[in-house]
């Protein structure tokens, strides 16, 4: 007796995104270097919250601040890939932006 099995991979990766949000008017966040190696910075105003997301919208890191004007994140340890920064602001209006890790 023999079984022969097929075993395709059956998600639509084409389909799973991240929407990258433009910043509200008046507000200037930066995230540098891009492409990062090992660290990104994140520059604006009253920045309380950044989270790193990774293609399939999961949260690889996150951290809360204090209303801080830049913060650093270290990523070392992340595989090389594409993530999304989300920054949130004192007044809780995120942005989104593109990451790409070498």
């Amino acid at each position: 007796n023999y079984w022969v099995l097929h075993v395709t991979d059956t998600v639509d990766y084409s389909t799973i995104q991240v929407e990258e949000r433009p910043q509200p008017q008046g507000e200037t966040v930066r995230v540098y270097p891009n492409p990062a190696t090992h660290q990104v910075t994140v520059t604006g105003t009253g920045i309380q919250r950044v989270e790193l997301l990774n293609t399939f919208g999961q949260v690889v890191m996150s951290t809360d601040y204090e209303p801080t004007d830049r913060v650093t994140l270290e990523m070392p340890s992340l595989k090389a890939g594409v993530y999304f920064a989300r920054v949130i602001n004192a007044d809780d209006s995120p942005s989104t932006f593109k990451v790409i890790k070498e």
